[in-house]
């Protein structure tokens, strides 16, 4: 979700068109706003994964006037990668973004049991993450943590 928040100095505008640009590359309105609501802010519900760039328009006696348009990064699962997966239990490695320098990984069991921890703090994009640690055959969960974000992805372990 993205949170966007505005302060309007011009009392005499009419309305607000909150606008993000498509997978068309064209702007669509998110949500039409009639200034006698004290609204300054929007909850993007569903944003686009990578990168969304929004931008205003206020309507002012039939004529319109845009904002600059800014811009808000999404990360999405589609950011990080285990492999290999199906596994054999003895390594995992997981990829991120070369930007991303510090994360952490948890590994859960089909119960929910937390199995290992793991805290990357490296400029590397590639880590196995079973060192010293194999898993017996089943289903497990990778939970990885970056910041506020967190994407949990599924593992299947085969002998």
């Amino acid at each position: 979700q993205i949170i966007l928040s505005w302060e309007i100095e011009d009392i005499n505008i009419n309305e607000i068109l909150i606008e993000r640009l498509d997978q068309d590359h064209r702007f669509s309105t998110l949500k039409r706003i009639t200034l006698t609501h004290s609204e300054k802010t929007f909850l993007d519900e569903e944003p686009l994964g990578g990168y969304n760039y929004y931008r205003l328009t206020s309507i002012k006696d039939n004529e319109t006037e845009r904002t600059e348009i800014v811009s808000v990064y999404m990360e999405t699962d589609a950011d990080v990668t285990f492999y290999p997966n199906p596994n054999n239990g003895t390594a995992l490695f997981i990829e991120t973004p070369a930007t991303d320098r510090s994360f952490t990984v948890l590994i859960y069991d089909k119960l929910g049991a937390k199995l290992k921890r793991t805290l990357k703090n490296e400029d590397i994009a590639s880590t196995n993450l079973l060192r010293q640690k194999t898993l017996e055959p089943g289903i497990y969960y990778i939970n990885v943590q970056k910041g506020a974000n967190s994407f949990t992805k599924r593992l299947v372990v085969k002998r």
